[in-house]
């Protein structure tokens, strides 16, 4: 593109099709790459006059310039917004969008804005991954991780079930908004001295009703119990101290950040990530031996199978029949207990 693409009211435009689909449920924005591509541009997606979330952009991967959205409204569904390199421009900024299921990654700068974020991975910008300028700016269910700062100087804004994490400098950096039902650890320091938290768990004493504070180890009892930070999986463990001890009423969504039921048995657990129910699954070779120490991939992680060949990992309760998992003899199924 080499001028900004404008939005409008009660137009849809999707992305991630192969051209053999007949409806945009047959389509798989993950393989079919779509690509928005800005040449010289300030902003790949400019919409300076207010938009209603009739206006929507769906399966895009938006990148290559400055900047890549600067929205007044509208809803971005699916998207990828990357490599925009401008410390001015961002990722997201001056936006008052509605940003659902996105990954805001590769960017100097995440997002610097208003807005809505749901279920969006906000991870691995340079400089900080996001920074809210209005007290009613929200992201609910987001993985915040891996930048120098997770949530930027001064930032306002309201955070639930979230997940602040593997921050070089701070994970939440003179923070004046709210948290609930987050986890904010694996960072050095977190300035939150005129933050508002509840129901969160951080590596530092915070008062706050139903607040938790961690080890710096994450098996520890005390600690996390991520599966496996190093390698960016920041699903609860079935030990974790994070479960159950969300306040559900204040989080209305259906799913968490991978897609699993929100809320079980009418509680709700601390971050981005819901505990599913746990399965071992019994990995075999073509000539029906355990493959130990083989490597199970289910949901895009990674899980190791012990010596036996069993892998061991959460899957949802709002699953059906039968839970699909990829191994080095090809793809396997089993049935949900």
């Amino acid at each position: 593109l080499t001028k900004a693409l404008t939005m409008r009211d009660k137009v849809a435009i999707y992305g991630g099709f192969a051209g053999t689909e007949k409806n945009v449920s047959e389509r798989n924005v993950t393989l079919d790459t779509t690509i928005l591509f800005g040449e010289g541009v300030d902003f790949v997606i400019n919409n300076p006059v207010i938009l209603q979330t009739s206006a929507i952009l769906d399966g895009f991967t938006i990148t290559g310039s400055s900047g890549g959205v600067s929205s007044l409204g509208g809803l971005f569904n699916k998207c990828i917004i990357t490599g925009s390199t401008n410390s001015w421009a961002c990722g997201v900024k001056s936006s008052t969008g509605r940003f659902t299921n996105c990954s805001i990654t590769g960017n100097y700068r995440g997002v610097n804005s208003d807005g809505v974020f749901i279920n969006c991975n906000i991870s691995n910008n340079a400089d900080y991954n996001i920074t809210f300028t209005s007290a009613t700016d929200s992201a609910i269910n987001c993985l915040i991780a891996n930048s120098q700062d997770g949530v930027g100087y001064n930032s306002q804004g309201v955070f639930v079930n979230s997940t602040i994490v593997g921050c070089s400098n701070t994970g939440l950096n003179n923070f004046v908004g709210t948290l609930i039902n987050c986890v904010v650890w694996g960072n050095p320091n977190n300035w939150i001295n005129d933050a508002t938290i509840t129901y969160s768990a951080l590596q530092q004493l915070k008062t706050g009703e139903g607040n938790i504070v961690l080890s710096t180890n994450n098996i520890d009892a005390t600690g996390p119990q991520f599966v496996d930070p190093s390698k960016g999986n920041y699903h609860l463990m079935a030990g974790s101290p994070l479960i159950d001890k969300g306040a559900g009423s204040v989080n209305n969504s259906t799913i968490d950040l991978s897609g699993k039921m929100r809320t079980i048995n009418n509680a709700i657990d601390i971050g981005a990530y819901e505990h599913g129910i746990n399965v071992n699954v019994n990995v075999k070779g073509n000539d029906g031996k355990p493959l130990a120490y083989s490597t199970v991939m289910y949901d895009g992680y990674d899980y190791t199978a012990n010596s036996k060949g069993i892998a061991n990992f959460d899957v949802s309760p709002n699953s059906s029949g039968t839970v699909s998992y990829t191994h080095l003899a090809g793809d396997s199924q089993m049935t949900l207990p």
